[in-house]
């Protein structure tokens, strides 16, 4: 695998949500060995304090802070296939099982881009555990000025919204 397909799939593990993903559809070592590797990866990109326990980061143990994600955000927008997806309201990816079958999935954004006027939404992530609400986010202004902002730990969608405005006002 080249460096290039693997970063991919480094940073698609962070960013994307597997639907419908349940305990025992997946080889307990294959995901062990995959987590193993995202460590790795992460302290080579840069990311100093993330720690992951799970390829997804919805368990607790996946530890890492605000800093750790901008590495991503700064990876993410260099690449041109993720750089342009990412940013979407939503996207339809097909998904290939190990038995050949395919299946669409369509992924939404719930942090649609109306909510930061007057900034143009290039990139973001949204993410919550049901109790804590985060935001990775890549804007820009009418200046081309591009302004990138992470919110961890916010305790609703509306308290993860007005942490992100107090920072783009401060910015």
């Amino acid at each position: 695998m080249t460096r290039y397909k693997y970063i991919i799939i480094v940073i698609f593990s962070f960013f994307v949500i597997l639907i419908g993903f349940k305990r025992g559809f997946y080889d307990t070592y294959c995901v062990s060995v995959f987590v193993e590797e995202m460590n790795k990866k992460s302290e080579q990109i840069g990311m100093k304090t993330a720690t992951f326990v799970n390829p997804t980061g919805l368990e607790w143990g996946n530890l890492g802070k605000a800093d750790d994600v901008l590495v991503l955000l700064d990876i993410a927008m260099a690449n041109k296939a993720i750089s342009t997806v990412w940013g979407l309201d939503s996207a339809l990816i097909r998904v290939k099982s190990k038995t050949g079958i395919f299946r669409d999935v369509i992924l939404k954004n719930t942090f649609l881009s109306e909510n930061i006027s007057p900034y143009t939404v290039v990139g973001r992530k949204t993410g919550s555990n049901g109790s804590l609400f985060n935001i990775a986010i890549v804007l820009v202004d009418s200046n081309n000025d591009t302004t990138k902002c992470v919110i961890l730990g916010a305790h609703s969608e509306l308290e993860r919204l007005q942490y992100l405005s107090n920072l783009i006002t401060v910015h």
